[in-house]
């Protein structure tokens, strides 16, 4: 996911800086290339783009808040959570925890013959 969203943003900060290198007179559009090179145009987006992922890092809790609040994500998953079947519900869970599924069997299986074992010696059968 993290890829997709950062391909996302890689694309957004190539159309910003074309869109901004677009704006300069024509003349210097066409000179600017053969100056600096078309690699030092693209040096640049990604240096922005590497610039930008370091700092948003140290603002990663503000940055959560937020998105928090904008889209009410609490109440956003129990509201949806809370309609769901309980066939889709369920289908959901599984694939989570399936890898422990033997152990979460095994120890209701303990569990029940303990819980026989202490009825069967209170009842003194």
């Amino acid at each position: 996911v993290i890829e997709k969203v950062l391909e996302i943003y890689q694309k957004h900060m190539d159309s910003t800086v074309d869109s901004v290198l677009s704006k300069l007179p024509a003349p210097a559009r066409i000179v600017m290339p053969i100056f600096v090179g078309r690699d030092a145009i693209r040096g640049v987006k990604e240096s922005a783009v590497r610039l930008t992922m370091e700092e948003i890092h140290r603002h990663a809790s503000e940055i959560e808040t937020f998105m928090d609040r904008a889209f009410d994500l609490p109440d956003t998953m129990a509201y949806r959570l809370a309609r769901l079947q309980p066939r889709v519900f369920e289908g959901m869970l599984h694939p989570v925890f399936e890898e422990d599924e033997w152990m979460v069997l095994l120890l209701g299986g303990v569990l029940g013959v303990v819980v026989g074992l202490c009825q069967a010696a209170a009842l003194g059968s």
